[in-house]
């Protein structure tokens, strides 16, 4: 599979990158560390190991874990009880 084009958002700072599966590429200046999250394409993922590409201080590989928000959603409106026979 190929690298594509994304953006990645790291406290509030845009990014251009890549990724490919879980796997996304970053400039070095974003400062990513193990541990830390950011968002991609609006979804959010959690770096599981930051390496800086042939050592060079320019880009960052970053394998990654996607923070997945099960929690169920509340209702907006309360349950409305039926109407009592006259």
């Amino acid at each position: 599979m190929a690298w594509i084009n994304a953006d990645i958002e790291i406290d509030g700072v845009k990014y251009s990158g890549h990724r490919q599966n879980m796997f996304f590429s970053a400039p070095c200046a974003s400062g990513l560390e193990v541990g830390d999250s950011f968002k991609a394409d609006g979804v959010s993922y959690v770096a599981e190991e930051v390496s800086d590409l042939h050592g060079r201080g320019e880009t960052l590989t970053i394998k990654t874990k996607e923070v997945k928000n099960d929690k169920p959603k509340t209702r907006r409106m309360p349950s409305v009880p039926s109407r009592e026979k006259l």
